[in-house]
């Protein structure tokens, strides 16, 4: 029999780093990454930025809770929406790299990877749903070595999408000196392929008093080692990859808690193929493929953000008529349906083009089809005018 131990004096001890995104920190930054291994950042983004990311994401997740209730799923649609993560919607991707371009936060990454370009991997750009209720649903204890087969390291950054209080399910982390073996961590609290995803069933009550048992073991063994970090929205967290961490909930745990993250590092070779991932660590996706095939956006200073493949702009690859993927379709050389979207310009204005021709070549392309759009249809209109005026004085056939 599990004795229960007193979930209240078992908690995380550990005391995160915190910072603000100042150029004068970036070296204190650098040394609690390198010791401790993550940092909080205060105050880092815009909040109403995040907000509007909050939001988009969560009246993604309501559609899906809505057509899960009424029973509008099938069976993979349910397993999805039950699992803790899901892909970041691409109007979300959107917000967020329109948030990231220009942002600090950018230069402090080419401040940590010793390089003016910065690339983000789309290929893992995830939306975690975590609720207090379900805590079977929870991500186990993980590294985030998707990419290292690439790269010598990347660095995650974990946005909240609302305020993870002191009763909010919150991330947990383990110091940099406490890394052991996956195989040695309990299965009840690492990660798996997939969550829990039913409540039901005879085995689900102790699976729950498993998990929990074992998770407070963990934390009592390396109480002053692990960490449990609460910060608010526009507030965020940046860790290194080799970093133990998953969710923390306890049973004083009430509510829900919105987070995206997604991974940085440098650029690297195309051609190259996977190496091996790095011994006794685990992660989600581990070597997801050969270089080509990785979606990455690099943020170079001066620049706007460069997609590699050039294809993977999420309205290219989404089929979405804007402004912005016809743009960059142009830009590179991407097969594109340009007709269609020069035909109807739905998201764009004269006005805009006339502000943006001056340094858009795709503006001043679409200005000039609507300006001659506009004198061939006002020269009908004329033409049209005259006839009529006229017609009256021509003499009538006999």
């Amino acid at each position: 029999m599990i004795m229960p131990l007193n979930q209240s004096n078992i908690v995380p001890m550990g005391v995160s780093p915190r910072h603000t995104l100042s150029l004068d920190a970036f070296g204190r930054m650098r040394s609690d990454l390198l010791e401790v291994g993550h940092i909080v950042i205060d105050n880092c983004f815009s909040i109403n930025q995040v907000k509007e990311i909050s939001s988009v994401c969560g009246d993604f997740l309501a559609k899906y809770e809505k057509a899960f209730r009424e029973g509008k799923m099938s069976d993979t649609e349910r397993e999805a929406h039950l699992n803790a993560t899901r892909d970041l919607p691409a109007s979300a991707q959107k917000l967020l790299i329109r948030m990231l371009y220009r942002s600090q936060f950018l230069n402090l990454l080419r401040f940590l990877l010793g390089h003016n370009s910065v690339v983000m991997f789309r290929n893992d750009q995830c939306l975690r749903k975590i609720h207090a209720d379900y805590p079977l649903r929870s991500v186990g204890l993980h590294h985030d070595t998707q990419f290292v087969s690439y790269v010598d390291r990347t660095f995650t950054l974990w946005l909240p999408l609302t305020d993870v209080l002191e009763n909010s399910p919150t991330i947990l982390y383990a110091h940099r000196s406490l890394n052991p073996s996956f195989d040695s961590i309990d299965p009840a609290i690492r990660w798996h392929e997939k969550t829990a995803h039913d409540e039901q069933g005879e085995d689900y009550e102790p699976k729950k008093e498993k998990r929990e048992m074992k998770m407070l073991e963990f934390i009592k063994q390396h109480s002053k080692k692990t960490y449990a970090p609460r910060l608010k929205i526009g507030s965020a967290i940046v860790f290194c990859h080799d970093v133990l961490h998953g969710t923390f909930m306890n049973r004083q745990s009430k509510g829900f808690r919105y987070s995206m993250d997604c991974r940085f590092s440098v650029d690297f070779d195309r051609s190259m193929q996977p190496m091996d991932s790095p011994k006794k660590t685990h992660t989600l996706y581990a070597n997801p493929g050969p270089a080509s095939a990785i979606r990455t956006i690099s943020f170079n200073l001066d620049h706007p953000p460069v997609y590699t493949p050039h294809h993977s702009h999420p309205d290219i690859e989404n089929g979405t008529p804007t402004y912005e993927g016809y743009s960059y379709a142009r830009k590179y050389n991407v097969d594109y349906d340009f007709a269609s979207y020069e035909k109807t310009m739905p998201d764009v204005t004269r006005e805009v083009l006339a502000k943006r021709m001056i340094y858009d070549r795709a503006a001043r392309r679409l200005f000039r089809l609507t300006a001659a759009n506009l004198i061939e249809s006002n020269y009908k209109k004329f033409v049209t005018k005259i006839y009529n005026r006229c017609k009256s004085y021509w003499p009538k056939k006999k």
